[in-house]
């Protein structure tokens, strides 16, 4: 696609963005979606988490939420990043063991909210970053990381696991990430088919067997 059509389509995501299931009570869409409140309380989200410096918590009185103070340019401190993404990591696996219904989000719905679902995958679910990255794609195959959220989540899984499921990716091999893998063991990830299946599995399961799985 040519910018001037990637970028058409990106303002159409925006428009229209629905509430997208990441996994059993995990949403995760755009602001648009974000500030309409009805369409919120009808898919019975409890919690949000804002990935924005300046996006107002619109409803607190309905709604319980975490602030990502992180934004979608590319100088983002990495430091910065991981204290906020390891908070949102966390936050979403507690809402969801209080039986919450969690939405993350950001200003566009494809760069913070997308790096802070990654960090809760790769962290809380033991998903390696390649399939991990491979599930939200097929949610939002405009799915497109800033530079320094890019490094950030490549990084951060190799601080989680002290190996890398990444090798030549043309969205998620930095320059820097390529410098550094040379110094990390590479291990196979499981295929997408088993990930995606035991994600979309929750969806159906009853609550108690839900709560163990995410636990």
């Amino acid at each position: 696609l040519s910018r001037g059509l990637g970028d058409v389509y990106k303002r159409q995501f925006q428009m229209d963005n629905p509430l997208k299931i990441v996994s059993a009570d995990l949403y995760w869409a755009g602001d648009r979606t974000a500030r309409d409140k009805n369409e919120l309380i009808k898919a019975g989200i409890t919690h949000i988490v804002n990935c924005s410096q300046n996006i107002p918590n619109r409803f607190p009185r309905q709604f319980v939420y975490c602030r990502v103070r992180v934004s979608g340019g590319s100088k983002a401190r990495q430091n910065i990043l991981y204290e906020e993404y390891c908070m949102a990591a966390a936050f979403i696996k507690d809402a969801l063991e209080l039986g919450g219904r969690v939405l993350v989000t950001c200003a566009t719905g494809y760069d913070s909210s997308a790096c802070a679902l990654l960090a809760y995958l790769i962290k809380v679910r033991e998903m390696p970053l390649a399939p991990a990255y491979k599930v939200l794609k097929v949610q939002e195959p405009l799915l497109e990381l800033s530079r320094s959220n890019t490094l950030f989540i490549t990084l951060f899984e190799i601080e989680c696991y002290k190996a890398t499921s990444i090798r030549k990716h043309k969205d998620l091999a930095t320059p820097v990430f390529t410098l550094v893998r040379q110094y990390v063991p590479w291990e196979q990830p499981g295929g997408l088919g088993s990930y995606y299946a035991f994600g979309l599995s929750l969806i159906h399961i009853s609550e108690p067997t839900r709560q163990e799985a995410i636990s």
